[in-house]
């Protein structure tokens, strides 16, 4: 039922930049959507000052993407159980918090919704450059890069091992 009303919104083409998909979630970012990115101590930060680095928004090796979460369509409970699931102690890996950017504040990069298997809320920060691995990047990403950190509103988690999000609300 609820893909024929999704084929039947689509059908009106009220907008050609609204579009939703078999979730209901719409394929398109309005610039007030809270964006969630994962941070993992010591990896993503200053341990002196507890704030993000770079590396936050940095894809890994190979690779061009950054992955994030649609924070407006999910609760910050079920983006810290996937965080978790990431988390690699062994390897340093800890996980730390998060980093809220609104859709707008991503204009220097292409953001992209890309659900996955049970994660509706997934997108990706394209930042348009393939990382290479030990290689630095292009000055003017870099310097993009770290325009998006200065505009991330990072939040420390409190609770880390709790199962729930204890902190303050993500705005």
């Amino acid at each position: 039922m609820i893909e024929k009303l999704i084929n039947w919104l689509n059908s009106l083409r009220l907008s050609k930049t609204f579009t939703l998909n078999k979730t209901g979630i719409p394929r398109n970012f309005e610039k007030g959507e809270k964006i969630a990115r994962t941070i993992y101590s010591p990896i993503n930060i200053h341990k002196k000052k507890e704030t993000i680095n770079p590396n936050l928004f940095r894809p890994p090796g190979g690779k061009s993407v950054i992955s994030v979460n649609r924070l407006s369509f999910t609760t910050p409970h079920f983006v810290k159980a996937l965080s978790k699931q990431g988390e690699d102690i062994g390897r340093q890996r800890n996980y730390f918090g998060f980093a809220i950017l609104n859709a707008e504040q991503i204009s220097d990069f292409e953001l992209i919704y890309s659900p996955l298997k049970g994660n509706p809320f997934h997108a990706d920060i394209d930042i348009g450059f393939e990382v290479v691995k030990g290689e630095p990047l292009p000055a003017e990403v870099s310097s993009k890069i770290r325009r998006l950190m200065v505009k991330a509103r990072t939040y420390k988690d409190p609770e880390p091992a709790a199962l729930m999000w204890t902190g303050k609300d993500l705005i």
